[in-house]
């Protein structure tokens, strides 16, 4: 009989380097909308600042937004 192992979400991630992405999409009452994602290793998204308005020259208040994703995780 086939026996299934199940990971858990702490088995499948490797967060020995986290990566800081973002994504810039055109916004009609903003210059721009911002998604700050936070992968581990393997690409997985542990966290997120969420839509935030700005152009992407700008830091986007990464302080304040990333505080809020790193304490998510």
């Amino acid at each position: 009989m086939f026996q299934q192992s199940i990971l858990s979400i702490r088995d499948q991630t490797d967060m020995h380097h986290l990566n800081l992405d973002d994504s810039h999409t055109p916004a009609k009452k903003a210059q721009n909308a911002n998604v700050l994602p936070i992968t581990d290793t393997k690409g997985f998204i542990l966290a997120t600042t969420g839509i935030v308005a700005g152009n992407p020259k700008n830091a986007f208040d990464l302080e304040d937004n990333l505080r809020a994703a790193f304490k998510f995780i």
